[in-house]
């Protein structure tokens, strides 16, 4: 019974005791925040007078220990004139001395990134108003008083947060200093130079941190991965991206860039044949492909965010990576073996593969290959990107015209061949050089492979950007030009009443040709409105 009641009793008296002590903290908070409020009302209305009083909210804030309060004591004062802000020296003084010495005051917390924003614009704004002499006359006074832990070093570096040249003066400080700095300074050098742009300084200051054995706020390392990442800064992704993943979270997008940086990183290896010496060969090429399984697993350990498009993206990455490192054939296969109707097989979607294939000088030998391909057990969409790599391999190396029309006329004379050109053949092949004299007999290659599609399952899908090039080759060729009106009865080409400049001038120049050879009605019909202008004839 009594060691009930003098339980009961010490409770209720611990009660009242916490009760009080949560009452005296409300209190201090809410004069605080009357002193914070005043103070941002009287910024708000420019009303110097009781700006001069604002010190007390700074001297408040080490007590109250919050970031938001200062952040928006801060982004007040930057919607004030800066003239009107540098008649207050001991303000200006006092934001200087506590943001210098805020590593302690939070006791070594991270500081927010708005904070670090409204801190760069507080400063940067009173530096392009008197150029850093008010700035400098506190941060001497603030040296000399010993308020800094590291002196001179502490205050080169806030100046050198002010203006981009500097930015590199207070890396070199930071940079040869021997002593011990604050780490939120080193974090703030990061961001600026982040921010800047800098990657290799902001690369070392990070080496810095790591060895000083620094925390770094999240969003601070997100901002130097996102600009190492913007720009493509290959070296510094593969030196830090092990890190980063750890310290920071990297989006899918991010991730993905990390994977495309390491394709870029790749050098191609040389597979030797009977005219390549082995002994150019790298013994042990360098090869990215377990650090891109590494960067595919990070992403599948997000499931929401693993998407199809991404596993697909991750999947072009290494038959890529593969054609760099391993040659055609390994990659070739990869790309079968994980092949779904979904995928783009396009040739401009895998140039390091396309590139990676060898093709024969001997047009009998690239028909033969191309007949075989025919037969296998695979994709028509597989057996149409080996085809399309072969015409692009063929459009990009010397005789390109004389092996193109080869080709073409054996896909004309043999069906299955035919089966496998599609769109982008066409597209391929219209990419080839400028047309010359000797080309005229490809042009009437072209000209077959079209007016050979009876049933008009290609060339009626023909996108209007197709239509155009393939006209204009035809249209420029100087022995088969005559053939154009068939040809655009044919694909369905039509030259409107309003033409872009350059369709303008590819009718001009088929009324030219028309005119030269006394084709009198043709010319009238291609100056006709008649039908919106259409002119297949």
């Amino acid at each position: 019974m009594i060691r009930s009641s003098l339980n009961k009793s010490l409770f209720n008296r611990a009660a009242r005791t916490t009760a009080v002590r949560n009452l005296a903290n409300q209190t201090l908070i809410k004069s605080y925040s009357t002193i914070t409020n005043s103070s941002l009302n009287a910024a708000r209305s420019q009303d110097l007078s009781t700006l001069d009083h604002s010190k007390s909210i700074l001297d408040s804030i080490p007590h109250i220990n919050n970031q938001p309060t200062l952040t928006l004591y801060l982004e007040t004062l930057n919607n004030i004139s800066p003239t009107q802000i540098l008649t207050n020296r001991e303000l200006l003084g006092s934001i200087l001395s506590f943001l210098i010495s805020y590593d302690t005051v939070i006791n070594r917390k991270y500081l927010s990134t708005s904070l670090i924003r409204e801190t760069s614009n507080y400063l940067t704004k009173i530096h392009a108003v008197d150029k850093g002499r008010s700035l400098l006359t506190e941060l001497q006074r603030i040296v000399h008083t010993h308020e800094l832990k590291n002196g001179l070093l502490e205050a080169w570096l806030i100046q050198g947060f002010l203006q981009h040249g500097l930015l590199l003066k207070a890396y070199d400080q930071a940079i040869n200093s021997k002593s011990r700095l604050l780490n939120t300074t080193l974090e703030l050098l990061l961001y600026h130079l982040s921010s800047h742009g800098l990657a290799s300084h902001a690369s070392s200051v990070l080496e810095l941190i790591i060895k000083e054995k620094h925390p770094v706020y999240p969003r601070t390392l997100s901002r130097f991965s996102e600009m190492i990442i913007e720009n493509k800064e290959d070296q510094l992704i593969k030196k830090w991206w092990p890190y980063l993943v750890k310290s920071t979270r990297l989006t899918q997008d991010q991730l993905l860039c990390i994977a495309e940086s390491l394709l870029r990183l790749q050098k191609p290896v040389i597979i030797p044949n009977k005219h390549t010496p082995t002994q150019i060969m790298d013994k042990e090429p360098t090869t990215y492909i377990r650090e891109l399984r590494s960067l595919q697993a990070i992403s599948k350990s997000s499931p929401q965010t693993y998407t199809t498009e991404i596993k697909r993206r991750y999947t072009h990455i290494l038959i890529e990576m593969k054609a760099k490192s391993r040659g055609f054939n390994r990659a070739f296969d990869h790309l079968v073996q994980k092949f779904t109707p979904e995928m783009d097989l396009s040739v401009f979607e895998y140039p390091e593969l396309t590139n990676r294939v060898r093709v024969s000088k001997n047009s009998a030998n690239i028909i033969t290959s191309l007949k075989k391909r025919c037969d296998y057990d695979q994709p028509w969409e597989i057996k149409a990107l080996y085809m399309n790599m072969m015409l692009w391999k063929l459009v990009q190396g010397e005789n390109h015209g004389r092996l193109l029309t080869e080709v073409i006329k054996a896909a004309n004379e043999h069906g299955k061949l035919r089966g496998l050109m599609s769109q982008e053949s066409l597209r391929v092949i219209l990419s080839s050089p400028s047309i010359t004299e000797t080309d005229s007999d490809l042009n009437f290659s072209i000209i077959e492979f079209i007016m050979n599609d009876t049933r008009r399952k290609l060339t009626t899908r023909l996108p209007p950007d197709l239509k155009y090039q393939l006209m204009k080759r035809i249209i420029e060729d100087t022995k088969y030009w005559v053939y154009s009106f068939k040809v655009m009865e044919h694909i369905g080409y039509r030259f409107q009443s309003l033409l872009s400049p350059i369709e303008a001038d590819l009718k001009d120049k088929l009324i030219e040709r028309c005119q030269w050879m006394g084709y009198d009605d043709k010319v009238r019909e291609l100056r006709s409105e008649t039908n919106g202008g259409a002119v297949y004839i």
